[in-house]
This record gives C-alpha cells, sequence and structure tokens, in this order.
C-alpha cells in the first residue's frame, strides 16, 4: 500500500508544473510556507531511498509545526496508512489555494510610453487581501506580500507571431511593482505579461497586454563608403538605415565643396543607398555626412568621412639632362614637378638593338647608369606617373661615355686679319700625349648657344668662315688620340649647324682654354617671311615674323611691317621690336591683302622679307530681311525673303523655322525648312491659327542671327530608342547629311552634330564572255579587247556536268584563257565575273548570262535558246 501510495502521489504531481531531468522527474510539495522539492529516478534502488527520506520529513514536520503558522492539518485515525492519504491530500490542497493566490494578478499597465522606453505597473495579486482578512477557514493562508516576486514577460512581433507563436523572455524579477523596459525598438508591438512567485511556487502568467511604441527619427547613419572615384567623379555607398517604425523617404547628402567649410547639401536621394557625384574637382578632398528623413523628423547626421578624387595624369616632363659622364657611366637627371610622384627611366643601347628598357624606377631624380661601354651613344628617355595616370614618354636625347684623352693643346690665337664672315686660327700641340700619336684637332666654337665643331683634322690651323657679322665667339681646341675608340671625323667646315658635343669623344683630350673672337658688324639680315598666327578675321589679321639670322653685329632696333591693299598702295602698320602685330585697322571682309617685314639695326635697314598674301576672312551674313507672308489657302502660306549681305562669303543655305505657341520663347521653334532657296511653301497647315517664323542665313563663316520670328526634314521617327539604324534606298555617289534628336515624354532634345557622308559608287558591269577557239579537248573563252591596264581580277567557271556545281578554272588579270582536259563533242556551261574593290570591299561580280560551248568546232550557243548542236569528232 504504501508503494501504491507513492506512485499515486506521482502521477497527481504530474498535474503541476514539475520539471525534468535526464534521469528521472521533480516533484515540489509545500506544507504552508515550508516548500521541498522530490526527485523521482527511474531506478527501483533510488526511488526506494527517496521513499524512505520523504516519510522522515513528514514525520518531523508533524511532531513540530511552527508557531504562528496556520492550523494544523487534520489527521485521521483509523491507521497509519489513513493519516499519511489524509496529510497528502490536505497538503495538495494547500498547494491549489497558494496557485490560485499567486494567479489572481491583475494583468500590469503602461503608465509611460515613448519610442525606446516603457513604464509598466501592477498591483497585487487581489486574492492576497482576501486571504488575510478570512478567520472562518482553516484552509486559508496567510501569505505576507513582502515574500513574494513578480516577474516580467515580454514577447515583440516578429517571424515567430507572423505564425501564430509568442515567445517570451524574462526581464525583470524582483518585488518592485513597477518596471521600466529600455532599448525597445520604436513603431514595434509589444506584449507583456506578469508572473508572480513565492518561493518554488509560481501563478499563470497573466493574459498578454499589447502596446505599441510610437514612431521615431531614423538612427545615425554610419559613415558612407567609397564605391569608385575618378579625377572628377566619387561613388559613395551606405548601408540600410532603421527606419524606426516610419518610412524612410529620403537620405540627406552633404559635402564642403572641397573647401574645407561649412557643410550643403548635394542630393536628396530617395529608395537608393549610393550616389555618384559628378564635377569635382581633380585631386581635391571633400568631406561628407549623411542623414536619414521619416516622417517624424531627420536623424542625426553620421561622423564625417573624407574622400579624395585622383590626380590628372601627369604632363610630359622634360627630357633626362646629362649630369656627369666617365669611361663606364652615365649620371643622368630630371627635373622633379609638383604633379609628379614616380619616374621610369629608359635607356636604349645602340649597339645592342634591343631598344628601350627599363633601368629605373622610383621616386628619386637622378640615375647613374654603369657597367657602360666607353665612347659609345645611349638614349634615353623619361615618363612620370601619379595617382592619375601615367605620362607620354619625354623626348628622347643622346648622351656619350667618355675614354681616356691626352692633354689639351695650347689656347688657339688669331692669325691674320679678321673679318665680316671667317678668320684663321693656329694653336700649339700638347706638350705630352703618353706615347698615343695625335690623329687630329678639333677646333670648337661658341656663339652664345653652345660649343659647335668648327673644324676636325690633322692641321694645327684652321679658318673660321660662313660666320655672323659683328658676333662675338669663343672658340677652344681639342686633340684626338688614336684607339679602338677613335670616333672617324674628317676636317670639316664650320657650318653653323654641326654635331654637338655631350662630354668629349674617346681618346679626345680636356678642351684647351677659350679665346675670344668678335667679327666684324655689317647691317641686318633678312627677317623671315611674316605668318599668320590665327585665322585672318574679317577686321584684323595677326601676323609674326622669325628675326634674321644675324643682327648685322649690332641690335636691332625696330621692325618694320608693310601693308600693301587691294589697290596696290602701300602703309607702314608697325614698327617696333616686336615680332609680331596685329593689324585691325584698314581691313575689309573678303579682301586680299600682302605683309612684309625688314630689320633696322644702328647701321641701316635690312632688306624686305617674302611677302605673305593674306585674304581676310569672311563674316557672317547680315540678317535676311523683306521676308513675305502670302496665304495660299487655309492650308498653305507661300514664305518668300530677300538675299542679305553675304559679307565676303556666299551663302549657302538658309533656316526657315516655325513656333504655334510664344514667340519669346525660343524653345519651342522647330525647324521646318533648311536649304538654298530663298522661298518655300508651308503646307498641311492648321486653319485660323496663327504662326510665328523666323529665317538666317548660313555662309561659310559662321551663321546669322534670326530675323524674326519666322528644322531639315524628318526622314526617320524611331519608337524604340535604338542605337542604330540603316538607311537603304539611297543614291550611290550622292552625299548626304545626317543629324541625331532624342525624344522623351517631356520635350525633343537638341540635335547633333551635322555628319556628312558619301555613299560608294556601283560596282563596274559583269563581263561578256565568248568562245573563239573550240578544240576536240580544249575550248578557248575570250571577255574583253585590248590590255587590263587596272589590273582587274577576272573568274571563270564551269558547271560540273554530274554534281551541278560551279567550278573555277581562270582566275587572273588576262582578257582569255584555254580550258583544256575537256571531253571530245561535248557540250559546256561557262560563266565568268571580276574581281573590284569598292571602299577597301573586295566584290565579285558575275555576269548574268551563261554560255554554252561544245568542244569539236568553234560553236557559240545562247543559253536562253536552249540550241544545242553537237559536233561529230574528228
Amino acid at each position: 500500500m504504501f508503494d501504491l501510495f507513492w506512485i499515486l502521489l506521482y502521477h497527481f504531481y504530474l498535474g503541476s508544473p514539475p520539471f525534468h531531468s535526464p534521469t528521472g522527474f521533480h516533484c515540489k510539495i509545500c506544507f504552508g510556507k515550508f516548500c521541498m522539492v522530490i526527485t523521482f529516478h527511474w531506478q527501483d534502488e533510488r526511488t526506494q531511498r527517496q521513499h524512505t527520506k520523504l516519510k522522515k520529513k513528514l514525520q518531523e514536520k508533524q511532531k513540530g509545526p511552527d508557531p504562528g503558522s496556520r492550523p494544523a492539518l487534520k489527521r485521521g485515525r483509523s491507521s497509519e496508512e489513513g493519516d499519511e492519504r489524509e496529510s497528502v491530500a490536505e497538503e495538495e490542497e494547500s498547494v491549489q489555494v497558494v496557485t490560485d493566490l499567486l494567479s489572481s494578478v491583475q494583468a500590469p499597465q503602461v503608465a509611460e510610453l515613448s519610442s525606446r522606453n516603457a513604464l509598466l505597473q501592477w498591483a497585487p495579486p487581489l486574492r492576497l487581501s482576501e486571504s488575510a482578512s478570512n478567520d472562518s477557514g482553516t484552509n486559508e493562508i496567510d501569505i505576507p506580500e513582502s515574500e513574494l516576486w513578480y516577474e516580467v514577460l515580454l514577447s515583440d512581433r516578429g517571424r515567430d507571431a507572423s505564425r501564430g507563436e509568442m515567445k517570451f523572455k524574462s526581464i525583470y524579477k524582483g518585488p518592485s511593482h513597477s518596471c521600466r523596459i529600455k532599448d525597445l525598438k520604436p513603431g514595434q508591438e509589444y506584449s507583456v505579461s506578469l508572473q508572480v512567485h513565492l518561493d518554488e511556487l509560481q501563478g499563470y502568467a497573466t493574459d498578454p497586454v499589447k502596446f505599441l511604441t510610437p514612431s521615431c527619427e531614423p538612427d545615425q547613419p554610419q559613415a558612407p563608403k567609397l564605391g569608385a572615384k575618378t579625377k572628377n567623379s566619387l561613388q559613395l555607398r551606405w548601408s540600410q538605415v532603421p527606419d524606426n517604425g516610419s518610412r524612410i523617404q529620403y537620405y540627406v547628402l552633404e559635402y564642403d565643396a572641397g573647401k574645407g567649410g561649412e557643410f550643403e547639401e548635394v542630393h536628396r536621394i530617395r529608395s537608393r543607398t549610393q550616389y555618384n557625384l559628378q564635377k569635382l574637382q581633380p585631386a581635391t578632398t571633400y568631406r561628407f555626412r549623411l542623414a536619414a528623413v521619416n516622417e517624424v523628423g531627420r536623424s542625426a547626421y553620421s561622423e564625417p568621412v573624407s574622400f579624395r578624387t585622383t590626380d590628372m595624369p601627369p604632363p610630359q616632363p622634360a627630357p633626362p639632362t646629362l649630369l656627369a659622364a666617365s669611361v663606364s657611366s652615365l649620371h643622368v637627371q630630371w627635373q622633379r614637378r609638383v604633379e609628379d610622384e614616380e619616374y621610369t627611366l629608359q635607356m636604349n643601347d645602340l649597339r645592342t638593338k634591343y631598344g628601350h628598357l627599363s633601368v629605373y624606377n622610383g621616386r628619386d631624380t637622378s640615375y647613374v647608369c654603369q657597367r657602360l661601354a666607353s665612347f659609345s651613344d645611349y638614349v634615353f628617355r623619361l615618363r612620370a606617373t601619379n595617382e592619375g595616370g601615367i605620362s607620354s614618354w619625354s623626348e628622347e636625347v643622346t648622351f656619350r661615355t667618355k675614354p681616356d684623352r691626352p692633354e689639351r693643346p695650347s689656347k688657339p690665337v688669331v692669325k691674320g686679319r679678321i673679318h665680316a664672315y671667317s678668320f684663321r686660327l693656329k694653336w700649339e700641340p700638347p706638350n705630352r700625349v703618353d706615347g698615343a700619336e695625335i690623329t687630329r684637332y678639333i677646333l670648337e666654337v661658341n656663339s652664345g648657344s653652345g660649343y659647335e665643331v668648327a673644324y676636325a683634322g690633322p692641321d694645327t690651323e684652321a679658318i673660321c668662315d660662313r660666320l655672323t657679322p659683328g658676333t662675338t665667339y669663343q672658340l677652344r681646341v681639342s686633340c684626338a688620340s688614336a684607339g679602338k675608340h677613335q670616333n672617324a671625323l674628317h676636317s670639316l667646315p664650320f657650318s653653323g649647324s654641326s654635331l654637338f658635343w655631350n662630354g668629349f669623344p674617346g681618346g679626345q683630350s680636356v678642351p684647351s682654354d677659350p679665346c675670344t673672337v668678335t667679327s666684324e658688324a655689317i647691317g641686318p639680315g633678312v627677317c623671315g617671311a611674316p605668318t599668320l598666327m590665327e585665322r585672318a578675321g574679317p577686321n584684323s589679321v595677326t601676323v609674326s615674323w622669325a628675326e634674321p639670322d644675324y643682327n648685322g653685329g649690332a641690335p636691332v632696333l625696330d621692325y618694320e611691317l608693310e601693308m600693301t591693299n587691294p589697290d596696290s598702295s602701300r602703309v607702314i602698320v608697325h614698327k617696333s621690336k616686336d615680332t609680331q602685330c596685329t593689324v585691325d585697322r584698314g581691313i575689309l571682309p573678303g579682301q586680299e591683302y600682302a605683309f612684309c617685314v625688314r630689320a633696322v639695326n644702328r647701321i641701316c635697314a635690312g632688306p624686305w622679307s617674302e611677302c605673305l598674301k593674306v585674304v581676310s576672312g569672311a563674316a557672317p551674313p547680315a540678317a535676311p530681311n523683306g521676308i513675305s507672308l502670302i496665304c495660299r489657302s487655309a492650308f498653305h502660306i507661300f514664305l518668300e525673303w530677300r538675299e542679305p549681305q553675304n559679307n565676303g562669303a556666299l551663302v549657302t543655305e538658309y533656316q526657315l523655322e516655325v513656333n504655334t505657341e510664344n514667340p519669346e520663347d525660343v524653345s519651342q521653334f522647330s525647324s521646318l525648312y533648311q536649304g538654298p532657296q530663298t522661298s518655300f511653301d508651308a503646307k498641311n497647315l492648321l486653319p485660323f491659327h496663327t504662326y510665328f517664323f523666323r529665317v538666317r542665313a548660313f555662309n561659310s563663316a559662321a551663321i546669322t542671327s534670326y530675323n524674326i520670328d519666322v528644322n531639315g526634314e524628318q526622314l526617320i521617327n524611331l519608337e524604340a530608342p535604338l542605337e542604330r539604324y540603316r538607311i537603304d534606298n539611297l543614291h550611290p555617289e550622292t552625299h548626304y547629311k545626317i543629324r541625331i534628336q532624342a525624344v522623351n515624354t517631356v520635350a525633343n532634345g537638341q540635335f547633333s552634330p551635322v555628319w556628312k557622308t558619301t555613299t560608294s559608287r556601283l560596282p563596274p558591269a559583269a563581263p561578256t564572255l565568248e568562245t573563239i577557239g573550240v578544240g576536240h579537248n580544249y575550248l578557248k573563252l575570250k571577255w574583253g579587247e585590248g590590255k587590263n591596264l587596272d589590273f582587274t581580277q577576272f573568274f571563270v567557271e564551269m558547271e560540273n556536268t554530274r554534281s551541278r556545281e560551279w567550278q573555277c578554272v581562270y582566275r587572273g588579270t588576262a582578257l582569255s584563257c584555254k580550258v583544256n582536259k575537256l571531253h571530245e563533242s561535248t557540250i559546256y556551261k561557262f560563266r565568268n565575273g571580276q574581281e573590284v574593290m569598292i571602299e577597301n570591299l573586295a566584290i565579285e561580280i558575275l555576269e548574268d548570262d551563261e554560255i554554252v560551248a561544245v568542244t569539236g568546232e568553234n560553236h557559240y550557243f545562247d543559253y536562253e535558246d536552249e540550241a544545242f548542236h553537237k559536233i561529230p569528232s574528228k
């Protein structure tokens, strides 16, 4: 019976909320304020031990109840087993009473509500006060309110709520009668329930109370991120911002315009999380910030972020210069610029013929090329790189390495009289040549633009001729000894444009001390012919000229520019030291003028230069006038106007435009006619309707203005937004002008620039084929007379009698051919054609008619007549 009691007790408490473990289950029993947890295990031995332990605790509780507790439970006297059953029933009734009392609590109330916080308040259980005031029954339990604990359960409306499930989580547990919930989501619906705990006992949770948090402005966005950038644009991206219960209307993007000052609004972006800023300055830093806006308001701005546009590619750098040279090395350098970041130096060894190879890549502005051959030429070029790209290569420069050299000769001296165009110099050989024979001397002259070779030969005297009168020269001499790097120089007269030396050739000594010689002065030379600096205008001409090759030994004081008018009269229009002049007086449009110039120094004026003949530019034609309109009918208006003054260029065409709305709005005008005629018939008009017309004239100079409020004809109208269209039914070898206009739902766009093109010519007619010779196994064919001077490619095809396919039997430039290996007394079909090139495209032209020939005799048959005649074989 005792075991049966515990089994019944186990099944009874399954109705209360037990909690389980992997090895059994747990049950809770309370006697007033005293509660204990009984664990039931599935193993028999453990169950028996728990039975014994529970019996002992029940006996101790019944012997000594605590003073002040509720009245003792009644116990039966029939037997020990009956007493135990009565005790368990009474305890079960007490647990149920406590549970009902705890479950009598009312649902919490929302006292305060904001977007992210809510204040909940509640009252003690309703039956708690009733239990305290009831003195009649013996089963009522007195529970102090201070021993109650309240648990708040919260559930939000999420994915589980859409499936009818609500998952609650505990957010508060304590004795207080209020609870403030924080970190709520704005615009979110929540459900809250309350549950009361007493020690290990707990009541049922109240019905959920729903509340909706008010919407608020969006959260602060994260700083925009850079998606892509160019020198003129930045693409920004950002993450979606929580809308906090109200749909985001747009994002506000602000920047400082690259000036580092206050932020200003760039754009309001709707339904997108990226934006591409255009028309920015290259190599400029921009600061950005972002805010989101919904129906409630604007969020806080994101943290400012800075991005920089890329730089422009650097321009072409100056070529490298030679800093130092030795027998086996060249030290080159170049100029650093602000926009340059890195440099690439390439060298071309002319001896290897490998082309330009990169020898340096970095930020330095100089480099030493080592392990070079002595007295060898090396070509260098340079390019710069920055964030924006790579520059073009600089101009190529050539430098030469140095060899060992002998001692220098003595300083040259003048021998004889100094003339205006020549003088003679002499010098002494070097004192020591280190055993190497001096093979030649090199005399160099410097007139202010660097030393040039004037003489190279074995003599110790030389004549410097072809000099510029009145010019001071510095002259120096060096010598060269024999060696494997010897440069084969010969005796060269000075011509003013000789070779320049970078360093000194292999085996060449250091130059001697220079001597200074000034030639006699004469009058200035001839100036360069005047040239146009820009296109001649209708009322002005700008010309420039080169200085004379020499000034005659005295500085040029003035330049005189003479203009010859169309009536052959001459006038000096310029006299100053400037080498250019803008003549803006006395110039009429479309007239021919001649200009020549001469230099003047203190000695005399030089000769006149060659004349420059210039035709002044044409001016735009005057506005057409005298326009007249004649209403021929309700649907037809005839317009006519007089030809305006052309101002130096013939009027090529007129443009007539029409406006049916407002003559003040020029965008409403559309083209009605464009052509060379001075009249136009406007047809298909609306009756009793006002039209405004305007016309302007074109010539080769420009377009005149419209005369009054008076487009080409629209041939093709495409509904779809195509980017390619084929125009058919055109005429061969004909000029066409085409322009395109885009149209959207708002209005028509501007016409594109006019594109001019010419259709190709038609191919020539196919040649005529005929037979000129017949044999038993061959046929001779002919398709032309004379010679094929154009070397046109012809081909002849023969039809295969079995497969009925055409096979080529001849291809070449001849006008006749012989087809061999034929069967005797057999009918053959031939056709011919030619290949021509039209617009770089090879086209084969076949003859429309075919011929039929029969071996055996010379016969010609027309294929269309189908009259075939066989000749018997021989």
